[in-house]
């Protein structure tokens, strides 16, 4: 009997990891500028500006790590020269790399788009205010041109795991 619960919470958790969303979002604007990554429940990592340098933060059930992007980057181990002798086994290639690009892209979907653009040019924004008026959905996407100083940009996709495994598999076989 219990060998059975615990198969079904192993099942369950598993179903959990293929449906839960995962969100991206970016928001970027003169006041914050933030890249996050967040697997609804399970993972949030998030690049942002904390205190005049770059920080990516990692968090997850139990789980919370910090680190300097320049320390990090900078920290790399340089490659082993010796190593060029050794035999490199061969990686998976997709037999049709621009048809896998084209389904991953399609399994993403937009929740939220908000673009302001100002180009510092008023002859500029004057040219691309009709263009951008007439282009602009109404719904899910917006896009506006704006004479007062302000550059935004705020976007959430959302995507699941079954989704870019189906993907996979789909390209795959």
């Amino acid at each position: 009997m219990l060998w059975i619960i615990l198969f079904g919470l192993f099942f369950a958790f598993l179903l959990w990891i293929l449906i839960s969303p995962i969100y991206l979002h970016i928001e970027w604007n003169d006041a914050r500028r933030v890249l996050q990554l967040h697997w609804w429940g399970l993972l949030r990592a998030r690049l942002a500006p904390e205190a005049g340098r770059w920080a990516f933060r990692l968090e997850a059930p139990f789980f919370t790590r910090s680190w300097s992007v320049a320390e990090w980057w900078t920290s790399g181990k340089k490659a082993d020269q010796s190593k060029k002798g050794k035999a490199r086994k061969k990686s998976w290639k997709p037999r049709h790399p621009r048809q896998l690009v084209y389904r991953l892209w399609r399994s993403f979907h937009l929740i939220r788009f908000h673009w302001e653009l100002d180009t510092g040019d008023y002859v500029w924004n004057a040219y691309l205010f009709p263009l951008f008026r007439v282009t602009n959905p109404a719904g899910q996407r917006d896009w506006r041109i704006n004479f007062q100083g302000r550059n935004d940009l705020l976007l959430i996709v959302e995507n699941r795991l079954y989704r870019l495994v189906y993907a996979l598999l789909r390209t795959a076989f």
